[in-house]
This record gives C-alpha cells, structure tokens and sequence, in this order.
C-alpha cells in the first residue's frame, strides 16, 4: 500500500464529504462517502495497512467535527477487522459485494454513533427510533453509491498500491 497515495485519496474523501455529499442531502440523509473508501481499502489492502487506514479515515471524520471523538475511529476501526477476517470467503471485485458490505457496515457504524449521541446527551432530540431509521437510510444510500465508487477506486488500484483479489495471500487452514 501506498500512504502517500492514501494520503491524497483521504483528503479527496474528506473534501468530496463536506462539499458534494452535503449538496446530496435528501431528507437530512447524505452519502457515507469516507466509509465507501474504508471497505475498499478493508477488501483490497494487506491487513495491518487496512485496519490502519479505516482507523485514520475514521479518525478524520471524528475530527472534521462530529463532536464525538473517537467513536468514528473505532467503528470504522472494528468495521475494516471484521471484513479482513471475512474476505476471503467473498467475491471482493462483485458489485454486490461491495452493496452488501457497505450496506451493513454503514448500518452498524451509524447505529454505534447514534446510540453513543443518545448516551452521552441526556437532552437528545431523537430518541432510538429515530436513530435507528437514521442509521438504516445512510446505509441505504451510501450503499447505493457503493458499486460506483468501488468501481473508480478499482481502476486506480495499482496507484494507491492496492493488490487485485486473485493476487492477495490467503491464509492457510490448518
């Protein structure tokens, strides 16, 4: 893996993440687009970088200003771990496979931040319900956007330094 290219990729991320996911807003709901490059780099990436990177690009959203810092970073941390542990039982370069992940990923990080919010603000707005719906339509809609940015990040795989699915090592049973 390349950092320096990791580098630029997060700062195009959190650009593309404060500028064109907010001119998406539907409802209040905006793409995931950081945790989009997360589940790339968990699928496509050697472990310890992986698990690295989801860490930063987590951490980089905490510090953007989500006002809870570190739960980002842990999600997005926990998140990348269960999918390098997964991933060779998936057909990593599927367009559904990258729906599917994103889907479930975006659900639980968004879910974990919501209740955390609930948690530590006794005057919340929203209670669990809402929250969970929250959670459940930035899944959705992140999820939707998922095949095409896997897509672009699969085409400029060599430069951020990430191996193709048949080359990566798979650990031997036994």
């Amino acid at each position: 893996m390349r950092w320096i290219s990791f580098v630029i990729l997060a700062c195009i991320g959190i650009v593309l993440q404060t500028t064109v996911a907010h001119r998406l807003q539907i409802n209040n709901v905006s793409p995931d687009l950081m945790l989009i490059i997360t589940v790339h780099y968990a699928l496509h990436a050697i472990s310890p970088d992986a698990m690295i990177a989801a860490w930063l690009l987590g951490f980089s959203i905490d510090l953007y200003g989500s006002g809870r810092l570190g739960v980002f970073a842990f999600g997005f941390g926990v998140v990348a771990a269960l999918i390098v542990q997964l991933r060779d039982s998936m057909f990593r370069d599927h367009p559904l496979t990258s729906l599917f992940v994103t889907l479930t990923c975006a659900w639980a990080v968004h879910l974990m931040a919501g209740i955390h919010f609930i948690l530590t603000h006794p005057n919340a707005p929203r209670g669990i319900v809402d929250v969970f719906l929250y959670a459940a339509y930035t899944a959705m809609y992140t999820a939707a956007l998922a095949p095409y940015l896997h897509w672009i990040l699969g085409r400029i795989r060599g430069p951020l330094g990430l191996l193709p699915a048949h080359r990566l090592r798979t650990r031997r049973l036994g």
